[in-house]
């Protein structure tokens, strides 16, 4: 390969070349980009072929299938995919008949990776999905009058099919960038997360899907619904913005597979070829561990960003009620010590309905209440609930648990700071709907470090708890000493003057 680099392109570097140096740097990618392009340059030139950058781009995945029964991947699906690198390469980078210069090739890095307005980001996601669609033969209604920079102008729409398709290809992007090597299930086939909560959630906010049952009977197959690109936008801003950095890392990655040693490479690829397959037990699917971490920021989000690939880590699963028992005291036996984020899920269901969907503000401090029953009993003028709650106000929570954990309540709030207004659930209404809980299932996200600081707490409560059941026996075996012989001594003579000893 070539062994040019930024300081072979001239005495002088020009202002431009300067500028978008300084851009790379920014993202922290530039040695890897200079790397990348020594060894992407032909031998003899200083430029880069387009052939070889569309190849260091691309993604060597063919066979898909969808997490959920329901949710079928498109047979053009894997073809979309295919034109991947094409596709970024005619978009964002700038050829000529000798090939990509350094400044050419910082460039479209940076176009594609430098931080930038959520908006810009989204319009750079769309313009490349429209792209691969239109190698891949299928027709798309998105018009764009776009600058190089992303900003401008999208209009058109999306079908429901479209917009599964746009979402899985954000996953995969995400995928590529953050699992080393391609980890595939035994048969060799990437598993798709279900993304049909969120395409529920786009049609609703669009207003093409009523706030009812009907949202339970759409069918993403079909093509009988467009959902305006502006409302999409505003969709993704409110719920799923974390869609937006996918490219972004996408390309970083790339670049730093590029510039890493093929021996590396290869050990990477090889460390792990399989992926756990428990992810369809568990509550926390990789559809709805991918759709929170996408509204998060931090370790939380990295931590079930991971989830959505390769599963959750069975470590980081605190309690369970079909493991642990139902309950209130079952859930703080198991829960009690972890200072970290958790992620508390609940499965239940009403005569009508079993499905529930709903999006936390994170915005401000969010409510939870929990209340055990006193270890002495007391009088109280007016007691509180015994249960588990969370949103809302004392009194008129969000969501609340019961004791035994057989029944949640759900409740209408207008102005609420842990959840958004609106239902959490079809058909909810203004009242409040009961429900019977079937699991109920709590995740750690604290990392190790929280988990070790619960297994200290709970190494020194099981000391506690053992040495308030030690008796002392020396105590309770001296009969002068015993209220059983005080009593018999009062029995037998109740008159009897005691002189006390001194």
């Amino acid at each position: 390969m070539g062994a040019s680099s930024s300081s072979d392109h001239g005495p002088t570097q020009s202002p431009e070349q300067q500028e978008e140096e300084s851009l790379a740097a920014s993202t922290g990618s530039l040695p890897y980009l200079r790397t990348s392009f020594s060894k992407l340059s032909s031998p003899d030139s200083t430029t880069i072929p387009l052939s070889s950058l569309q190849e260091a781009l691309s993604i060597s995945i063919s066979n898909f299938k969808s997490e959920s029964e329901l949710l079928h991947v498109p047979e053009k699906f894997s073809e979309l995919l295919s034109h991947l690198g094409s596709c970024i390469t005619s978009l964002f980078f700038k050829t000529t008949n000798e090939g990509m210069t350094w400044v050419d090739f910082l460039r479209g890095f940076n176009r594609c990776s430098v931080t930038a307005p959520v908006s810009q980001s989204l319009n750079i996601h769309y313009q490349l999905f429209s792209a691969m669609c239109h190698e891949a033969g299928i027709d798309t209604k998105l018009e764009f009058d776009l600058g190089e920079d992303g900003t401008g102008k999208v209009t058109g729409s999306l079908v429901p099919t479209q917009l599964v398709m746009f979402l899985w290809m954000c996953w995969v992007l995400m995928y590529s960038a953050r699992v080393p090597g391609q980890l595939k299930d035994k048969k060799g086939i990437l598993v798709l997360p279900d993304v049909s909560h969120l395409c529920n959630s786009a049609l609703v906010s669009s207003g093409l899907v009523g706030d009812d049952g009907d949202i339970l009977k759409v069918d993403f197959s079909a093509d009988d619904k467009e959902i305006p690109v502006q409302k999409l936008q505003s969709w993704v801003l409110s719920t799923v913005v974390g869609i937006s950095h996918s490219l972004s890392q996408y390309m970083q990655q790339k670049i730093q597979s590029c510039a890493a040693s093929e021996e590396n490479a290869g050990e990477s690829a090889s460390s792990s070829d399989s992926i756990t397959e428990n992810y369809d037990t568990n509550l926390l699917t990789r559809g709805r561990a991918w759709a929170v971490s996408l509204s998060l920021r931090g370790a939380s989000r990295d931590q079930l960003m991971n989830a959505s690939f390769i599963g959750m880590d069975n470590d980081d699963l605190l309690y369970r009620s079909s493991l642990h028992g139902k309950g209130l005291s079952r859930f703080w036996s198991n829960v009690e010590g972890y200072n970290g984020p958790i992620l508390f899920l609940i499965s239940a269901s009403l005569s009508n309905s079993s499905d529930a969907f709903g999006c936390c503000a994170g915005k401000e401090k969010n409510y939870v209440y929990c209340h055990l029953h006193p270890t002495v009993r007391v009088y109280q003028a007016n007691p509180k609930p015994i249960g588990l709650a969370f949103g809302g106000s004392l009194g008129n929570e969000r969501i609340s648990l019961d004791e035994d954990f057989a029944k949640v309540v759900v409740r209408h709030h207008a102005v609420d700071k842990t959840y958004q207004p609106g239902p959490l659930f079809p058909s909810q209404g203004f009242l409040p709907s009961e429900a019977e809980i079937f699991e109920v299932e709590v995740w750690g996200l604290g990392g190790e470090s929280a988990k070790r600081q619960q297994d200290v707490f709970k190494k020194r409560e099981n000391i506690f708890t053992e040495q308030r059941r030690k008796v002392d026996l020396k105590t309770f075996g001296n009969w002068e000493d015993s209220p059983e012989k005080m009593m018999m001594d009062m029995v037998s003579d109740p008159n009897r003057v005691r002189r006390e000893d001194r």
